[in-house]
């Protein structure tokens, strides 16, 4: 078998396509969490709108209403800090998908050369051996020859 010179930077870029690989799923998993925080703090805040617009028909005092509003700001701050906390992971993850692929055409490229020096070295191997077989061919041929001299034929 034929040794391929560039078997270990192979590797190492196999290795590397697969530590993006994995940080890149760290990152969706986190983009998903991201999200479902987001869809949390967005219900808590049209429920207690909800709730406070139910009681504003009732009645409440001016401290109830307060600290329902108080509450409302502090969710809504918080949702938009989740927004930049995602759009951020949303961000991070586009990088690494390039790097990604970057990564994977690396070492796409050096399969390719590889496969190419295994298929010429493969058809260096046939060329000999097809070599030897004629050459065989001749010798016998040449043998056969001069058997018949020796016969008189």
């Amino acid at each position: 078998m034929v040794a391929f010179r560039l078997q270990t930077v192979l590797n190492v870029r196999k290795i590397e396509e697969e530590k993006l690989q994995g940080e890149l799923a760290t990152l969706i998993k986190s983009i998903l969490e991201a999200e479902s925080t987001l869809n949390f703090l967005r219900l808590q805040k049209s429920q207690t709108l909800r709730i406070l617009h139910e009681k504003q028909k009732e009645g409440m005092s001016a401290g109830e209403i307060g600290i329902y509003n108080t509450y409302l700001k502090e969710l809504s701050d918080r949702i938009s800090s989740q927004k930049k906390i995602l759009k951020e992971l949303e961000k991070a993850r586009d990088k690494k998908r390039e790097e990604l692929i970057e990564a994977s055409k690396r070492r796409k490229i050096l399969e390719k050369l590889k496969e190419k020096k295994l298929l010429d070295a493969l058809h260096e191997e046939m060329r000999r051996q097809q070599n030897f077989i004629d050459e065989i061919g001749v010798t016998r041929h040449n043998r056969q020859g001069m058997g018949r001299e020796q016969r008189g034929i």
